[in-house]
C-alpha cells in the first residue's frame, strides 16, 4: 500500500491531473486540518 501511495505522489509529481485530483480528494480531512491550524497566521 504505501509503495502504491508514493507511486501515485510520483505520477502527481510529474504532472497526473487525474492522480493529483484522487491525492486531493483523499486527504482532504487533513489538508482542511492543516489549514485550520495555520488560518490568522502571519508570515
Amino acid at each position: 500500500m504505501c509503495e502504491e501511495k508514493l507511486a501515485e505522489i510520483e505520477q502527481a509529481k510529474q504532472g497526473s491531473e487525474e492522480v493529483m485530483t484522487k491525492l486531493l480528494q483523499e486527504n482532504v480531512g487533513l489538508i482542511w486540518s492543516i489549514v485550520k491550524r495555520f488560518s490568522g497566521r502571519r508570515l
